[in-house]
């Protein structure tokens, strides 16, 4: 029986008090809620009236001091067009007199300095000259407008200088560039009222848009930084503000606010841009201030509500005390006997939980020791194992020979490519050493391995006075969860001494190499005798052939001795097809194969073709005539063999395949 039904056996027991309990938690909660509901409510409601009444009053007033430093600032700029106009030809007659009108327009306009700056870069003042042109922010050589900057930016004595291109003002044979003027900071600032209002609930500020301020004071004083920015970067902004957009509407020159809260004060800055310049004018009201004035008086009034219901919700408790410490009391004793037996169960759980975690590290720790085993016994055949990070370019030597100085030592960190590149300087050889640098680099190293599993590159190793082939391989290290093949960053990368089989390899590539140059110089020899002795024998058998024709044409000829004149012609015609292919196969591989270019006459060779097939296509009941369209040469240069050949192979084709017809 756990406490929640022991309380409830009691409040079945004694329903009055149950009702009579509840109704007095539930006006007692009524009492303090709506107390602290109202309470909350009115310190909300007077916080959004005092930002709404800042924000408008910020703006109002950083607009109008932004319009009074824009005013001076164009004041000084009409200021010095004005000293300019008043320059006469006896102020450029020698230094005296210029330095005298220099010391006159600074007295005038109140200046720290007036000065002139010639093509050089020289500076003159009303005390004389000066070379320190690269401490100031303008370029006198491509200044083309007014320009407004800061000297000694970083210092508390900070000056104003405003710079104005000049033009036909010669001095001396130099020719001015810019007149300048350099004003004292306060005295720039006179009539903005910069500074902490009377209430020190509010400040006015100039800042450069890069943060930095120009009165010497950062958030009326409060900051411990420097830098507005960098004090803006440790302040936690509220709702509907944020340090990201006050950086960038300082970047961009833009009007804005923010509220913020510094060291645990609640403020709100208003920034408008100064115009003609890189500044950003500023305005801070600490609402915390205001608010803690104006909540000071609701507090008093909550306060006393808060009391009111404090004391009504006391004499509720008491009615009700006894009650619910006999409930209480009750209840402990159940509670605690159930807490006994729970937290024996737990115990019981987490023992059984402990065992089950330690049977699973037990495991895990015996696949770890196997899987460190397998690897071992999987690296044994290198003399040295490493881990690459391509993409940090870091490696790390897992095994290697201790006698080896020229490798890192097992656990070592090491820079990948750097480390490499000495290996191959001083072991590769010469002839293997760009490609062991080629092969190495990470971007090879990622491209092969989406292609192929594993690659390797063999090289001959020097190493104290020996020579020797060694075999550098690599694989990519990949998550099994998350395999991506095209995705490599790191790899194992492992060296191994592959000398016997690599000079074995190369005795067996030596060996091949010879016997296919033998088998060529046959090969060669063989088409040489084709080529010559096909050609010797094609020559009789062409007058064979042309003798057997003529013969088979004589009409005297015994019918007997034709009959065996057919037979040798036929004979005669294969023998000749073979040795023709024989030739023209053995010039091609011999590369032999030419064209003549002789003088024939096209008749004879006419004649000699006609005589061939004429007795052809008449024993196949063909009929065959030569007929020529046309006037043509009695003689032609060229190769007539080659000539003579293609028209026999047409002419043999076409007895060969036409049927009993007349062609020509």
């Amino acid at each position: 029986m756990n406490t929640k039904n022991t309380i409830s056996e009691h409040l079945r027991n004694t329903p009055l008090v149950t009702v009579g309990l509840l109704g007095g938690i539930a006006v007692i909660l009524i009492m303090f809620i709506g107390t602290i509901f109202l309470s909350g409510a009115a310190q909300s409601d007077t916080e959004r009236a005092i930002h709404s009444v800042s924000t408008l009053y910020l703006d109002e007033l950083a607009g109008r001091r932004e319009q009074v430093v824009s005013n001076n600032l164009q004041n000084r700029i009409r200021d010095l067009t004005v000293s300019l106009s008043l320059m006469t030809k006896e102020d450029l007659s020698d230094m005296e007199h210029l330095q005298a009108y220099q010391a006159k327009m600074k007295k005038l306009y109140n200046l720290e300095k007036y000065a002139f700056v010639d093509d050089d870069g020289l500076i003159y003042t009303s005390l004389g000259t000066q070379t320190n042109i690269d401490d100031y922010k303008f370029d006198h050589k491509s200044i083309a407008e007014p320009e407004i900057s800061i000297l000694n930016l970083e210092s508390p004595d900070k000056k104003v200088i405003i710079a104005l291109p000049v033009k036909d003002i010669t001095f001396m044979g130099k020719e001015f560039r810019i007149c300048f003027i350099e004003i004292d900071m306060k005295e720039m600032l006179q009539g903005a009222s910069m500074g902490t209002g009377a209430t020190d609930s509010t400040f006015c500020n100039i800042y450069t848009d890069t943060g930095v301020t120009l009165s010497n004071t950062v958030l009326g004083g409060l900051a411990v930084e420097e830098n507005l920015l960098e004090a803006l970067g440790n302040a936690e902004f509220t709702k509907g503000s944020s340090y990201q957009k006050i950086l960038e509407d300082f970047k961009n020159k833009q009007s804005g606010e923010v509220s913020f809260s510094y060291n645990g004060t609640l403020e709100t800055l208003s920034y408008v841009p100064v115009e003609g310049t890189d500044w950003m004018l500023t305005y801070l009201i600490r609402e915390s201030i205001i608010s803690a004035k104006i909540s000071s008086v609701s507090n008093g009034i909550i306060m006393r509500s808060i009391i009111q219901s404090a004391a009504a919700a006391l004499i509720l408790i008491s009615m009700f005390s006894f009650i619910i410490l006999q409930i209480r009391k009750n209840a402990d004793l159940t509670l605690a006997k159930e807490t006994s037996e729970a937290e024996n169960r737990m115990k019981q759980q987490e023992m059984e939980h402990r065992l089950k975690l330690q049977e699973m590290f037990l495991e895990e720790e015996k696949k770890r020791t196997e899987q460190d085993n397998m690897i071992t016994a999987l690296s044994s055949d290198y003399r040295s194992v490493y881990y690459i990070n391509l993409d940090e370019d870091k490696g790390i030597c897992y095994r290697g020979e201790a006698e080896d100085k020229e490798q890192s030592k097992e656990g070592q960190v090491f820079p990948f490519r750097e480390r490499f590149k000495l290996y191959a300087d001083n072991v590769v050889a010469e002839e293997y050493r760009e490609g062991f640098m080629r092969f190495i680099d990470p971007e090879n190293i990622k491209n092969g391995l989406s292609q192929e599993p594993i690659l390797a590159y063999r090289y001959l190793a020097k190493r104290e006075g020996k020579e020797y082939y060694e075999m550098i391989r690599v694989a990519g290290v990949r998550d099994i969860e998350e395999r991506k093949d095209d995705d490599i960053r790191e790899i194992g990368l492992g060296f191994t001494v592959i000398d016997a089989e690599m000079r074995q390899t190369l005795a067996q590539q030596s060996a091949l190499s010879d016997a296919l140059a033998s088998a060529e110089q046959a090969n060669k020899a063989k088409t040489a005798f084709l080529s010559s002795m096909s050609h010797e024998i094609r020559t009789p058998m062409n007058a064979i052939i042309g003798l057997d024709n003529i013969a088979l044409n004589d009409p005297e000829t015994p019918e007997k001795t034709r009959e065996y004149l057919e037979k040798i012609g036929t004979s005669a015609e294969h023998l000749l097809n073979l040795i023709n292919d024989i030739l023209d196969m053995s010039r091609i591989e011999s590369g032999r194969m030419v064209l003549r270019n002789e003088e024939f006459a096209i008749s004879k060779l006419l004649e000699a073709i006609n005589t061939m097939f004429s007795g052809q296509c008449s024993d196949k009941g063909l009929g065959y005539s030569c007929h020529i369209n046309g006037e043509i040469d009695d003689y032609y240069i060229g190769d007539s063999m080659k000539l003579k050949q293609v028209l026999i192979n047409i002419l043999g084709n076409a007895v060969k395949f036409t049927p009993q017809r007349r062609f020509r």
